[in-house]
């Protein structure tokens, strides 16, 4: 066994306490169906994830709902259920989730006085405080509850929701052991969901490479066991063209519900963002389209060449990401869709074109050329060394016309005047 092996708080020393308890399906209760305080996304007696970038939104989402819990008015559609709300701040300054909770009020049009009555905000900030921490004893590791957990506990009675911001903060040990994190989501966090017949909301950090959208990642830091011990996950991420969208992204309870787009409002509040029109969306497509087209006409005057590839480890959309002027809402999973659009565009409209070539391992690729680049090449002079196997003979002479002229072709297409050309036997 490993020696970083998470025992649980509360593991039973007498041999005689059986672990598992033995039932017939007749003698166990009826399961009631699953309760809700926010519609389909925060069940009672469970916990629920809410993970984001740094800097994303979450904390602040995580107050609106909470606001909209102590006024009891819906959300996105969603029905709520109006309750007392436990808000724990280890992360963010009180004055600083004050101020949140009033411009939320404004932009939601809360009542502050019942906000006020029904939502308490729990500072963990000063103190430096965490739910749980972990520590090592003989080889031996396990994670015990601390005094605030107690408190929390105690400050939980009566409340319909309870948000924690945030889990990097809460828990001060291995957020990638899986002991470790099971026994503080069940046996912790689980644990006081049940016993207060409340919903839990945690917040939580992405993984590094969810963060800088690199392909799909999981949208949570650390062990698989956040996932699996959670029953509903929420995750807010970028999309575009400059807004938020809000993915149920599990439900072991009920059907998810579809994506929320949200955008921020002047006071950085996210706020529930219309649909956008049809004139907005071919804007926002035209725009994405001219991003494109000076990318891939900076990498062309390098000369390199920019491969369409869909799928792969070196997608287009990847390959582009990298320099400087790329549009940010056209990056990594949320901005997938509307940088192949935009590209589709491009090689419908004939401003970009998909040419086969050979590349030095002598693979054939497809690359894209811009409209100005579409001239034809003018043919090699004749050379001595033969080409390689395979590759394109361009040895052979310029084509001459029947009255010892050649034409040339201009950039437009029109065939400029022909030049006499003296041809030597």
């Amino acid at each position: 066994m490993n020696a970083r092996t998470a025992k649980r708080p509360d593991v039973q020393t007498d041999e005689a306490a059986p672990e598992l308890s033995a039932y017939t399906l007749d003698t166990v209760p009826e399961h009631a169906p699953a309760q809700f305080v926010v519609d389909s996304i925060l069940p009672r007696r469970h916990v629920t994830l809410l993970s984001g970038h740094g800097g994303s939104g979450k904390s602040t989402l995580a107050l609106a709902l909470a606001a909209h819990v102590a006024c009891g008015v819906d959300w996105a559609g969603l029905h709520v259920e109006p309750g007392h709300v436990a808000f724990v701040t280890l992360e963010d300054e009180l004055t600083l989730c004050a101020w949140r909770l009033r411009k939320i009020a404004a932009a939601y049009r809360l009542s502050l006085p019942r906000i006020a009555q029904n939502l308490v905000l729990l500072d963990g900030v000063t103190s430096d405080a965490a739910l749980a921490v972990e520590r090592s004893e003989y080889g031996n590791t396990d994670l015990r509850a601390t005094a605030v957990m107690t408190e929390l506990a105690e400050a939980a009675r009566g409340c319909s929701l309870v948000v924690i911001d945030n889990a990097s903060d809460a828990l001060l040990g291995d957020a990638n052991s899986q002991a470790t994190v099971r026994c503080f989501m069940r046996r912790l966090l689980g644990k006081l969901a049940r016993e207060r017949d409340c919903a839990v909301l945690l917040l939580v950090h992405i993984d590094k490479l969810a963060a800088r959208g690199r392909g799909a990642q999981q949208n949570f830091i650390g062990s698989v066991s956040w996932h699996n011990s959670a029953r509903s996950r929420l995750a807010l991420s970028h999309a575009e063209p400059a807004g938020l969208s809000l993915d149920h992204e599990k439900s072991n309870l009920c059907k998810r519900v579809a994506s929320i787009r949200l955008a921020f409002n002047p006071q950085g509040i996210p706020v529930l963002a219309h649909a956008p029109s049809e004139a907005e969306r071919a804007d926002a497509m035209g725009k994405h389209a001219d991003a494109l087209m000076r990318a891939i006409k900076a990498v062309r005057s390098q000369g390199a060449d920019v491969l369409l590839a869909r799928s792969g480890p070196c997608t287009t959309q990847r390959a582009l990401d990298t320099l400087p002027d790329f549009p940010p809402e056209l990056r990594g999973n949320a901005g997938r869709l509307p940088f192949w659009r935009a590209i589709d565009s491009l090689l419908g409209s004939g401003h970009l074109k998909a040419e086969p070539f050979s590349n030095a391992a002598r693979k054939t690729r497809t690359r894209l050329i811009p409209a100005a680049e579409f001239c034809a090449d003018a043919p090699m002079r004749q050379s001595p060394t033969p080409p390689r196997k395979g590759a394109p003979d361009r040895r052979t002479p310029a084509p001459l016309c029947s009255d010892a002229t050649t034409a040339h072709i201009g950039a437009n297409g029109a065939t400029a005047q022909a030049i006499p050309v003296q041809v030597t036997i």
